[in-house]
């Protein structure tokens, strides 16, 4: 049996509930969703074998200039610019359209008379005068 002593100055182990840390650590917005980091200002470009490469991206100037630096040092890049980055365009907000109404049904077309036959006319018999002929003088 372990004897009940008090220890001064200890704080007893407290529960701490593991979705509240999750959630302290996303910081602030909605839950679950992470926190949206700070747009890059400024980015180190170079030249490697002739190929053009983007090296660093930062926020802070300061950082990319000591990388230039480092890397002018150990040659293994040519042509190192700092450059600044262009803050990108915002996104266009997608226009909310009315469905398009559904087509209106077509009238049916409207029923032709049907149109009986009509009888075949009857043959009606016409003399048929001959002409007589012409006397020659």
């Amino acid at each position: 049996m372990i004897p009940n002593t008090e220890v001064s100055g200890v704080k007893p182990p407290v529960a701490v509930d593991a979705n509240a840390e999750a959630a302290r650590k996303r910081g602030p917005g909605r839950p679950g969703a992470p926190a949206e980091p700070p747009p890059f200002k400024w980015k180190l470009v170079g030249e490697s074998a002739g190929i053009s490469v983007t090296l660093i991206k930062s926020i802070e100037r300061e950082e990319v200039e000591a990388q230039l630096l480092r890397l002018q040092q150990e040659g293994y890049y040519r042509k190192l610019l700092v450059v600044p980055i262009e803050e990108p365009p915002p996104a266009p907000v997608p226009k909310i359209e009315k469905p398009p109404e559904p087509p209106k049904p077509k009238a049916p077309p409207p029923k032709k008379a049907i149109k009986k036959p009509s009888p075949a006319p009857k043959a009606v018999a016409k003399s048929v005068k001959k002409a007589a002929p012409k006397k020659k003088k």
